[in-house]
């Protein structure tokens, strides 16, 4: 008689360390990330690696050693927007922890990269009375008034329709 082979039972989670997973997941979102956003989130990811070691095994990274590393930028003189941006990267919709949970190199359940870094009442405060304003139809009709944009060099005016029709930034 044949007998069935035992089922090997594989472990639940493949053990990786911080450094492959880091070349991982920088490879898998390569093709859907403009270059700029890719180098941002590859700046992000080889901090966290840098701080953590290349050598540490992902699956044993606690919240604890994410809070360490969040808590050095700060010492180092990281922004609040700065940190929010970084924590994004690595423990925000697809980011870093939910690509590592989603390939099963993290257990599935709390992203410990996520929840570290809010704005301060003071800050959301001075945030809004700094923030931006769309226009409203009268200022873009000013703006965009035919005298207006004849005082513009030929390179403002494009750069301004550009603007007006892509809702591109004035630093884009």
């Amino acid at each position: 008689a044949m007998y069935a082979p035992t089922p090997v039972a594989k472990p639940a989670i493949e053990s990786i360390t911080l450094g492959k997973a880091r070349d991982a997941w920088l490879a898998s979102i390569k093709g859907s990330t403009l270059p700029k956003a890719w180098t941002i989130k590859r700046t992000a990811v080889e901090l966290l690696t840098r701080f953590l070691g290349e050598k540490s095994k992902l699956h044993t990274l606690t919240r604890s050693d994410l809070a360490r590393w969040y808590q050095h930028m700060r010492d180092e003189g990281a922004s609040t927007p700065t940190l929010t941006n970084k924590q994004s990267y690595v423990g925000g919709k697809g980011g870093f922890f939910e690509w590592a949970m989603a390939s099963g190199h993290y257990p599935k359940g709390d992203n410990p990269a996520s929840g570290h870094v809010s704005y301060s009442q003071r800050e959301k405060r001075a945030r809004k009375k700094l923030g931006f304003k769309a226009y409203d139809r009268a200022q873009i009709q000013s703006l965009f008034a035919p005298e207006a944009l004849a005082k513009l060099s030929e390179a403002a005016r494009w750069a301004s329709l550009l603007g007006l029709y892509t809702g591109a930034r004035a630093s884009e």
